[in-house]
């Protein structure tokens, strides 16, 4: 059994950081819709930071959009105590 008093739960937050890339990209998030055949409000949900679940595909089709790796687009905040 685990003991959960020693495990750390503020472990940070992973967030979609896609609007800045689509600005230097000069792409709209509907002409990023209509790159990758990914419904536009999903897309609006990756600009907004609104997505939970991270669709593999999705992300693959956006990458290939934007010529860029996931990394570019995912980022990981860490949580300072």
């Amino acid at each position: 059994m685990i003991e959960t008093e020693f495990i750390d739960t503020n472990y940070g937050q992973m967030i979609i950081d896609l609007k800045p890339l689509l600005k230097e990209k000069k792409i709209t998030p509907y002409r990023l819709s209509k790159l990758t055949g990914i419904k536009f409000d999903t897309i609006y949900r990756y600009c907004n930071n609104k997505i939970y679940r991270i669709d593999l595909t999705n992300l693959a089709r956006i990458c290939t959009a934007l010529h860029c790796d996931s990394s570019d687009i995912i980022k990981y905040v860490k949580i300072h105590h």
